[in-house]
């Protein structure tokens, strides 16, 4: 039993860190926090993020 806790919580801690990577760069979280709101369409998080539209 205690080795099972001990993968879940490495395999969870695993999971926060992979979170917590992809937060680190600016563009993902200004993303992140406007998307808590709500939906937002491609033409909104590119103005939001001063992004370049793909072409």
């Amino acid at each position: 039993m205690a080795n099972y806790k001990t993968t879940s919580g490495t395999q969870t801690s695993l999971a926060a860190a992979e979170v917590f990577k992809a937060l680190g760069d600016d563009s993902r979280l200004k993303a992140a926090l406007a998307l808590r709101e709500g939906e937002l369409c491609v033409c909104q998080l590119i103005e939001l993020l001063g992004l370049a539209p793909s072409t």
